[in-house]
């Protein structure tokens, strides 16, 4: 058999290191999860940023 062409990206940089956070938290969102399932996305992702020590979210 022959070899499958290669589709798509290998390698992609969404946004540098000079982003603050909770912007590079909505890049992420924006390019990489379904409009309808965006909101989830981002509370998920924003908790385990704070469950991790990442971010500290005052309550």
């Amino acid at each position: 058999m022959g070899q499958v062409p290669s589709h798509g990206f290998n390698q992609f940089k969404i946004e540098g290191r000079t982003a603050w956070l909770f912007n590079l938290i909505e890049t992420y969102i924006y390019y990489l999860a379904k409009p309808e399932f965006a909101d989830i996305a981002r509370y998920t992702l924003i908790d385990f940023c704070n469950e991790n020590d990442v971010l500290s979210v005052n309550e």
